[in-house]
């Protein structure tokens, strides 16, 4: 007499087939098309509640690039990056210091604020922080322009790493780290 699968085990094969193709996708697991679950979102949200900065950064990344509401939410991006920032977690400072960089979404340019939280960063080698630190400086953001400040803070990002930096200093762009045999 063959045997027939039950409901139950069925909807387990067919539930374990979804996640299998999910992962195969590059859904990570948790997540419905790079989105967080409801249970992972309401965990993450209890742990940032109860101050975990590895959970408040998180969720500011999430909201920062719309991965909760389909939409970018810059404002609790913010929230969560500053909690995260004041607590000294070093991953905050810079999405935290380019949110009052640019501005937008319910967020006042604040140029101080911004320079403040890159610093911190550029101090840890974040060579986007340090490209930043040389726009504020290049461009008068918030200061007197100073070109030499801003030169200091582009060639130390262009020795982290970035390649933007290389633009503004006028300088032929450094081989692509990807491309290098």
């Amino acid at each position: 007499m063959p045997q027939y699968p039950t409901l139950a085990s069925a909807l387990l094969s067919t539930i374990g087939l979804m996640g299998a193709c999910g992962a195969a996708n590059g859904v990570e697991p948790g997540t419905t098309a790079g989105r967080p679950d409801a249970w992972r979102l309401n965990s993450l949200e209890t742990e940032a509640r109860d101050g975990r900065p590895d959970a408040e950064v998180e969720l500011g990344d999430l909201y920062e690039e719309g991965r909760i509401d389909a939409l970018p939410d810059p404002l609790n991006a913010a929230r969560w990056y500053l909690d995260a920032a004041e607590q000294g977690d070093p991953r905050a400072w810079r999405p935290l210091g380019e949110l009052y960089l640019n501005g937008g979404g319910g967020i006042d340019r604040d140029f101080v604020k911004a320079r403040h939280w890159l610093l911190r960063a550029a101090g840890r080698n974040d060579a986007r922080a340090q490209y930043d630190l040389g726009r504020i400086f290049a461009e008068g953001l918030g200061v007197a322009p100073d070109w030499p400040e801003a030169r200091y803070w582009f060639e130390r990002a262009l020795h982290n790493g970035n390649r933007d930096a290389a633009r503004y200093l006028g300088v032929p762009l450094p081989p692509n780290p990807s491309t290098r045999k």
